[in-house]
């Protein structure tokens, strides 16, 4: 019996490795409290040309729906205090809609996965004429000092000086190290005015007792106010109360880390809003969501305004992301040029620019989204409807559900992977595979029959819940096909070898059935623990098996030693099936079916 149990479980486990795919309260206007640096950068057409405005300061948001701004505001030259009040509205997704009249402000975007950022503009508004872009981190707790602000972060920057009737522009690229003592080096790309140059500089920053930051640098007349989120994981910032009050500027800052992951650091869903100037075809923004897959695909779904015209850019393109963090890509739809830049800590947010190109003026920043997931369903059969049951193999699925791929290599099971980690009922499952859209997972032996709400919580913070039901069993059978149909996964039990079209299985002969959700066992294994050989663990419910229509002898139900969440039932296949290359077999515990799946048997 032992060599049997070995002998299979190494099989079915190889096969179910070939098979990975690629007490929260849910988000809502409770989620979104306290102080958030913010900057506006937002640009308007009209009969006299281009109106510019830039703001920066705080954004105090109340927890039920009622947000005010205050801090300063230069509307084309015309810099005055700000004190404004108006609305938003978050969903369980992180949807934000934001109004503030005494801006003028709407738009819309997404929080970040731990509410410690969001990215919104007002693309798909009804006002055409205008292009926001809005970005806000929240305020970290004091103390605040210099030594607070050190390391190295990558650096996105967009000017505008609106002196003449032809503003000019500039970008740049690079990278900013801080010191801990108020002196920062800076390496950038810029592209100013059509020309394009590298180079080295310093400066000099100070902290300021609300927790933002003064930046002064070579070659600005006046200081650049940046704000960061707690841990200065993300920093946010622009020039307001500049002397000649003709600088329209955005600086994102993104910390970069020394994780190495390259491609496979970046995925998940993001929210993403794209500026763009083009000197031969004028400017747009994109906002939307981006799927990074991990591997460097890309999938964009974005709502453009382009010159007042508004649209749709759906498609695929690749990203190249280095180990140092530092990112190339192009291919945004409907955007020429290219974007070079980086991905922040643990791939939090990324920020890019277009500096290679002297007629292109293109800014791209992005947000991971909170946690989402959406569906579940039995390991083996891909069922929903019972897919939850003590000790049951789980699939999974949503967005953002894990940092990056990675597949456990021990046993007992972690409870934390990738950074993510799933609770059900309040209680830790154990993690097999997990993915930014998918996780494998063992459903906890201590669950109880009932309702159930599973929440993800990725690096530290927990998305909304999606609820379910915990049955006593929920069976399902593996399959060859590895979707829950055709032919299932048996072994003979004389040769321990694959039962298939060349090696049918006969009447009378005892076969070993492999699938999970047989429910609770005796004696008790622990979640995420291999079960013993000595003694086997059996199913607790009542466990049946109908081969061809006719009931089959079953002399073991329950778990296969060494592996989890696995399930093997011995059974003998009547004497008085018919013969057929798909016999149906199906497999009843505590009163639930499993999914039918068939059986090769010859005379």
């Amino acid at each position: 019996m032992q060599r049997t149990f070995r002998r299979t479980a190494l099989f079915v486990g190889l096969l179910l490795s070939m098979s990975l795919p690629m007490e929260g309260a849910e988000l809502g206007n409770a989620s979104l409290q306290g102080n958030y640096f913010f900057t506006l950068h937002k640009m308007d057409a009209s009969v006299l040309g281009f109106l510019f405005t830039n703001a920066v300061g705080t954004l105090a948001f109340d927890g039920s729906g009622r947000v005010t701004a205050q801090g300063a505001i230069n509307r084309n030259g015309s810099v005055q205090l700000l004190n404004a009040s108006g609305t938003y509205s978050l969903d369980a997704a992180g949807g934000l809609q934001l109004s503030i009249p005494g801006v003028p402000l709407t738009a819309s975007g997404s929080v970040a996965f731990d509410l410690n950022s969001f990215l919104a503009s007002n693309v798909g508004g009804s006002n055409l004429q205008s292009h926001d872009v809005l970005v806000a981190a929240k305020q970290p707790p004091p103390p605040y000092s210099a030594a607070s602000l050190t390391g190295r972060y990558f650096l996105v920057e967009r000017t505008v000086t609106a002196t003449g009737a032809t503003p000019q522009l500039e970008n740049a690229a690079g990278a900013i190290t801080f010191d801990g003592a108020g002196n920062c080096a800076l390496d950038l790309t810029t592209n100013r005015g059509g020309s394009t140059t590298t180079a080295s500089s310093s400066g000099t920053y100070r902290v300021v007792n609300d927790g933002t930051v003064s930046l002064s640098l070579a070659g600005r007349s006046d200081p650049v106010t940046l704000g960061f989120s707690p841990g200065g994981s993300l920093g946010i910032g622009a020039t307001v109360r500049d002397t000649n009050r003709t600088i329209f500027d955005l600086f994102i800052l993104t910390k970069a880390d020394n994780a190495g992951w390259g491609n496979a650091g970046l995925g998940g869903s993001y929210q993403v809003v794209a500026g763009a100037v083009n000197i031969n075809l004028g400017f747009s923004t994109s906002a939307g969501r981006v799927l990074y897959r991990g591997d460097g695909r890309v999938s964009y779904d974005l709502r453009q305004n382009r010159m007042g015209i508004a649209g749709t850019a759906v498609g695929d393109s690749t990203i190249s992301v280095a180990t140092s963090g530092s990112l190339q890509f192009g291919g945004v739809p409907n955007l020429t040029g290219q974007f070079q830049g980086g991905l922040g800590s643990s791939g939090h947010n990324l920020a890019a620019a277009g500096v290679s190109d002297p007629s292109v003026y293109n800014f791209f920043i992005a947000i991971r989204t909170p946690a989402l997931p959406t569906a579940f369903s039995n390991g083996a059969s891909f069922s929903s409807t019972a897919a939850l049951s003590p000790g049951a193999l789980v699939s999974l699925f949503g967005a953002n559900l894990a940092r990056q791929t990675e597949l456990a290599s021990s046993l007992p099971l972690p409870t934390q992977l990738g950074g993510a980690s799933v609770r059900i009922n309040g209680i830790e499952s154990p993690l097999l595979f997990v993915s930014p859209f998918q996780i494998n997972l063992q459903a906890p032996f201590e669950l109880s029959p009932g309702t159930a709400q599973i929440t993800v919580t990725l690096d530290g913070a927990e998305g909304s819940p999606l609820a379910g039901t915990v049955n006593p069993a929920g069976p399902g059978i593996f399959t060859l096909s590895r979707d829950g149909s055709g032919a299932g996964i048996f072994l003979h039990g004389a040769t321990f070898s694959l039962v298939n079209e060349f090696s049918p299985a006969r009447p009378g002969e005892v076969i070993l059935i492999y699938g999970t959700g047989l429910g609770g066992v005796l004696p008790a294994v622990t979640s995420g623990a291999a079960s013993p050989a000595n003694p086997l663990a059996s199913a607790v419910s009542s466990v049946s098996v109908q081969i061809g229509g006719r009931e089959a002898e079953v002399s073991f139900a329950g778990l296969a030693p060494g592996f989890v969440g696995l399930y093997q039932i011995n059974v003998r296949v009547p004497s008085d099936v018919t013969p057929a290359p798909n016999v149906p077999v199906v497999v009843t515990a505590a009163g639930l079916q499993s999914n039918i799946v068939t059986l090769p048997v010859a005379p």
